[in-house]
C-alpha cells in the first residue's frame, strides 16, 4: 500500500501533554514537546504550527474526550488538518482509547503524526474516496 501525498492542508495542530512534574524533569516538558513539533512542521511543511492544544497535569489514562486540551482538539479538527504529537503516550496511555480514536481521525480526513517516534510517516491519514 502506498501513502498518497496530501494535496491540501488546512491547519496544523500540535498536541502536548504532561501529567507530572517528574515528566518535566525527565525531558518531556510541554516546551520541549512544542519545540520538537514546531521543528518537525518547519522542516516538513515550511510553516508554523497553527495552534497547540495542551493538557498540563492530566493523566494520559483519562480518555481523550475527557481531557480539556485533547477534547478541544477533537472539537476543532476538520478535513485536511494535520495533528502532530511527539509520541503515542502523549496522546493516550491506553491502547484501547488510541485505537478507538484513530479510525475517527481517518474518517474525518485528518492526518496524524508522532514525530519523535515515527518521524514523517503518518499513523493515520484520510481514507481514500470510494
Amino acid at each position: 500500500m502506498s501513502i498518497r501525498p496530501i494535496k491540501q492542508i488546512n491547519n496544523i495542530y500540535g498536541y502536548v501533554r504532561v501529567s507530572t512534574q517528574e515528566q518535566v524533569r525527565s525531558g518531556v516538558s510541554l516546551r520541549q514537546q512544542q519545540d520538537a513539533i514546531s521543528l518537525f512542521v518547519s522542516e516538513k511543511y515550511n510553516r508554523e504550527v497553527d495552534e497547540f492544544f495542551i493538557d498540563d497535569g492530566v493523566s494520559g489514562t483519562r480518555p481523550i474526550l475527557e481531557r480539556d486540551g485533547s477534547k478541544a482538539l477533537t472539537d476543532t479538527i476538520d478535513e485536511h488538518d494535520i495533528v502532530i504529537c511527539t509520541r503515542l503516550d502523549r496522546l493516550s496511555r491506553t491502547a484501547n482509547d488510541l485505537l478507538n480514536t484513530i479510525p475517527h481521525l481517518e474518517e474525518a480526513g485528518v492526518t496524524l503524526y508522532f514525530c519523535e517516534q515515527f518521524g514523517d510517516v503518518p499513523i493515520c491519514y484520510p481514507k481514500p474516496a470510494d
